[in-house]
């Protein structure tokens, strides 16, 4: 599936040569010619543009929670608890992060969670709690489309919730607005087509 994007200001790349000469063997010339941003499934995405972690306390991330909310961003109460519950990030993340989806990373329709993040790190590096709160602030102000129905995921260590199970971050679009939410993540779990996994690329 190709999807067109335009009026962003958030910009998309390509990673690699291999990936973006696959991508623009599927562009029109003219569409070459004035480099088009496009989404394909067959390659990794970047988002580029998102600001790099500060290692922000558990009090200093409610007070950016709270900033999110007045941009329209939902926060869920799961959501909330995994972010109290992560590690505070240590190193600042400066580097992309990347949009990647099971067909991308030559992963079955239907992946495990442990597939899915062992597959990931082959592509780039686990992502911090903070750095998907700026992503999905980002999303909010409208510079990140968010699909309904295809949602991004961090790809970040699972934190365990109030029942034992852990748990990771999600940001999904539907009919009640943007969500940031949590979003199971047991070994065993499976995950659908639809969603795409958020990793910090390497430079």
């Amino acid at each position: 599936m190709v999807q067109a994007l335009e009026n962003l200001s958030i910009h998309y790349r390509i990673k690699g040569d291999a990936t973006r000469a696959a991508l623009y063997s599927k562009l029109t010339a003219e569409e070459q010619a004035r480099g088009t941003p496009r989404i394909l499934s067959e390659v990794p995405v970047f988002l580029l543009g998102i600001p790099a972690d500060e290692g922000l306390t558990n009090k200093e991330m409610e007070a950016l929670l709270d900033s999110a909310r007045e941009k329209g961003l939902k926060v869920s109460d799961w959501a909330r608890r995994i972010i109290g519950r992560a590690d505070v990030s240590k190193d600042p993340q400066a580097s992309e992060l990347m949009a990647l989806d099971n067909l991308t990373m030559g992963l079955p329709e239907y992946p495990t969670t442990t597939q899915v993040w062992e597959k990931s790190a082959e592509f780039g590096n686990k992502i911090s709690a903070e750095r998907f709160v700026r992503c999905a602030i980002e999303a909010a102000e409208g510079k990140i489309p968010v699909e309904i129905g295809k949602p991004f995921v961090a790809i970040m260590e699972p934190v365990a919730g109030t029942s034992g199970g852990p748990g990771v971050l999600c940001l999904g679009r539907s009919g009640g607005g943007l969500w940031l939410d949590g979003r199971y993540a047991d070994s065993d779990d499976q995950w659908g087509p639809v969603f795409r996994f958020v990793v910090s690329s390497r430079k």
